[in-house]
């Protein structure tokens, strides 16, 4: 804040400042042989010039408009006070915590940020890979079989159950279901879920479509709520670990429903650093039906689920 200058009374004061300094200057040389004469008359000017500047000071002082100034300062600190109080202060963003292990459930997915990673078309001998890099750090997934493979490695299906994953039903050869009758639509699913339930002792209550191919018949006709994906790895595609850890991280966002297949080696070796990094982005990783909040209604398409 800037205070305004007093300019009668730095003008008075320069004044008798000068004054005095001519009146020192003229007493310091005094002419000689009068001594006594100068010594009178430079005491007799220095006292009218002090009493004159003294009284100059005085009526000056005395003149100033000091309740003026004093409320204009006074108005001026007022509205600094309000212009300060008025900006909002600056606090730090909410952190989401770093997670290494992934919490126990249950999770409410509409107070934490989730993903539900989903693996196809197993299960296969990676599959136990995947396994093992989820229990390092508890972390839930859904695994959506074949009924095929389920029939090929029963025992592998059991592990994925006796884990405490979620099991899915993909059909039984991976066929796309829109070239599928009615009746050739229910054999596939039901077929899987049989080999399902001789493997792992549990009988899916959901499916998702192969390549995801859909319409209202086979919604109609499969009475399974269908579950899809809000992100794409794409690791069928390019066969890249490196690739498929940068696309999960990159369009991931919570309530997601992430597309992975346990069947690709590559994806295998990306699952550690991305369940390592979703988790340190505080993600919750949890099942398909912990992050929809419910097991599904049949018919019902599913691409993502509950989100902060």
């Amino acid at each position: 804040m800037t205070v305004r200058p007093l300019p009668l009374l730095l003008r008075a004061a320069c004044t008798a400042l000068a004054a005095m300094l001519l009146l020192l200057g003229a007493a310091a040389a005094p002419i000689p042989g009068t001594a006594k004469l100068v010594h009178t008359a430079s005491t007799h000017i220095w006292q009218e010039a002090v009493n004159d500047r003294t009284q100059y000071l005085r009526s000056s002082i005395a003149a100033y408009p000091w309740a003026e100034q004093t409320a204009q300062l006074r108005q001026q600190k007022d509205y600094d006070d309000a212009e300060e109080s008025a900006v909002p202060e600056i606090s730090d963003p909410p952190r989401t915590p770093r997670l290494v292990r992934n919490p126990a459930g249950p999770v409410d997915c509409t107070q934490v940020p989730c993903v539900a990673l989903t693996f196809d078309d197993g299960p296969v001998p990676n599959t136990r890979q995947v396994l093992t890099a989820l229990s390092e750090v508890d972390a839930r997934a859904s695994f959506f079989m074949t009924g095929q493979m389920a029939a090929t490695y029963p025992e592998i299906a059991a592990e994925v159950a006796a884990a405490g994953h979620e099991v899915g039903n993909h059909g039984w050869s991976h066929t796309d279901f829109t070239d599928l009758s009615d009746a050739q639509l229910r054999s596939e699913l039901d077929r899987t879920a049989e080999a399902i339930e001789q493997a792992a002792g549990i009988r899916p209550r959901m499916a998702r479509p192969p390549y995801g191919a859909l319409d209202s018949r086979v919604r109609a006709a499969s009475g399974l709520p269908m579950i899809k994906w809000g992100t794409d790895s794409r690791d069928w595609q390019h066969k890249s670990a490196a690739e498929t850890h940068q696309r999960v991280l990159e369009n991931v966002s919570p309530g997601d429903i992430v597309l992975l297949h346990d069947l690709e080696a590559s994806t295998a070796e990306a699952v550690p650093l991305i369940l390592r990094d979703l988790l340190a982005e505080g993600y919750h990783l949890v099942t398909v039906s912990e992050i929809l909040g419910q097991p599904g209604q049949p018919g019902e398409v599913y691409h993502s689920g509950q989100k902060p």
